[in-house]
């Protein structure tokens, strides 16, 4: 290949990549480009070499050969594809995060939230740019999901407050489903792990999700601490240690018990979870929540227990809204989307539904 020919296919492509320039991938863009140029810069240093080699030797084929070598070093770089081909890597979930066998990368469990990851789906992953190549930090998007997370053997408990027993912080319910936590048909406290109450800086009265093999629930171990305010924990603690009783004495007959047998669940807005738990109990209701980027194993026998899934749109990544929605229609259980996230909206929305 000519000097010019792949000055051409350079410039194809910077224009190609910069047309796809946003916010969030900014740096990433600079990098690409800035080697490009970087290449372009280097074929004219060889023209300029190619030029006074012939005035010696007259040898064409050396600078032709070297002209080539730096186009497949152009092909192999990691961080530079050619259009349409954007390579994909399998993702593998861990206990706490995941990895990128491939890559022989690590995958944050907040990226693994952020982008609603689960065992066999396919992500993007394209080297920090200013990163040392034998460094394996990488940025990731989603690629595709695969819907196999359902055979995994990895449990997940989400919401469990965090409590002080001999010493020792402990958890032993999910403040999520309001029910405690169970093992081998018994009911069991899970210790903290002492490292995951320094890494994780976890007091009493935290709300954190945890994770174990469904085999050694042993191997529990701590990969989310929640950051709610503490007004929120203590109101999400309070609900799940009183009665039905205690919450119709706080608001005693000025409620109509308009959702008795309905079970309401609820996709998003996190910080109102325990508010929505009040109003929707308190008209006799049963509550569930849950979020699109958790594991569809957990969002299936929720969308099975409810007889009716609000989504909230405003509030909600978009990924795992399709994949509900066929949960529900498998269930036979009413979808309702909406961008509304207001305590009367949504009580609205149950009752009418």
């Amino acid at each position: 290949m000519k000097e010019k020919e792949i000055v051409n296919f350079l410039r194809e492509d910077m224009v190609s990549t910069l047309e796809n320039v946003d916010l969030e991938n900014i740096k990433d863009i600079k990098g690409i480009i800035e080697k490009q140029l970087s290449v372009i810069e280097t074929l004219k240093d060889i023209k300029d070499a190619k030029g006074r080699l012939f005035e010696t030797t007259n040898n064409e084929s050396i600078n032709e050969e070297k002209i080539e070598e730096v186009m497949d070093n152009l092909r192999a770089a990691p961080d530079i594809k050619e259009i349409g081909q954007k390579k994909s890597y399998r993702f593998e979930r861990k206990i706490r995060g995941g990895f990128v066998p491939d890559l022989e990368a690590f995958v944050p469990e907040g990226i693994v939230r952020k982008l609603g990851l689960n065992d066999g789906d396919m992500i993007f992953a394209t080297r920090k740019v200013d990163e040392d190549p034998d460094t394996r930090h990488f940025n990731y998007e989603l690629a595709e999901k695969t819907n196999i997370d359902e055979k995994s053997n990895r449990i997940q408990i989400n919401y469990c407050p965090v409590k002080q027993a001999a010493g020792r912080l402990i958890v032993e319910e999910s403040a999520e489903t309001g029910e405690y936590i169970r093992y081998n048909e018994g009911l069991y406290t899970i210790l903290l792990d002492e490292r995951d109450v320094l890494d994780f800086n976890i007091v009493e009265g935290d709300l954190i999700d945890i994770a174990y093999p469904e085999d050694n629930i042993e191997k529990a171990k701590v990969i989310w601490k929640h950051r709610v305010q503490e007004e929120t924990i203590i109101k999400a603690k309070e609900i799940t240690k009183k009665s039905k009783k205690d919450n119709n004495e706080k608001q005693p007959d000025v409620l109509e018990q308009t959702l008795i047998d309905k079970c309401i669940l609820v996709i998003g807005n996190e910080p109102k979870m325990s508010e929505y738990r009040t109003c929707i109990e308190g008209r006799g209701g049963t509550f569930l929540w849950g979020d699109a980027s958790d594991s569809l194993h957990h969002l299936k026998a929720k969308v099975k227990k409810a007889d009716i899934v609000v989504f909230l749109l405003g509030v909600s990544g978009h990924v795992g809204m399709k994949h509900i929605k066929r949960m529900c229609k498998e269930y036979d259980t009413e979808f309702i989307p909406t961008w509304r996230n207001g305590i009367s909206s949504l009580v609205r929305i149950a009752e009418e539904a």
